[in-house]
């Protein structure tokens, strides 16, 4: 059974957050991060992975690392926070 981000979450995560967070983990600017685009093939390590793993479950959030290697865009990873999110929050986008 998935658990879901608590409501005491660290911060109120956007698409736009995730994107700042991943692009900060790449040493990239945001704006070079697309929706769509591979991470993997961006330059995002196995190691840089778990530590941004690490950084959302310290937030929070409990992420699967697995669901992150297996759809390894930002559409797949906002889309894995998104079933963690509780139903009563809406998300903004």
């Amino acid at each position: 059974m998935t658990r879901r981000c608590v409501e005491d979450c660290e911060a109120v995560m956007t698409r736009e957050t995730l994107r700042e967070l991943v692009a900060e983990y790449l040493g990239l600017p945001p704006e070079r991060i697309g929706d769509a685009d591979n991470l993997i093939l961006t330059g995002m390590t196995s190691m840089t992975l778990m530590k941004l793993a690490n950084q959302l479950r310290r937030d929070g959030w409990p992420v699967r690392f697995s669901a992150l290697v297996r759809t390894p865009t930002l559409d797949g990873w906002w889309a894995h926070l998104e079933q963690l999110r509780p139903q009563s929050e809406t998300a903004p986008r």
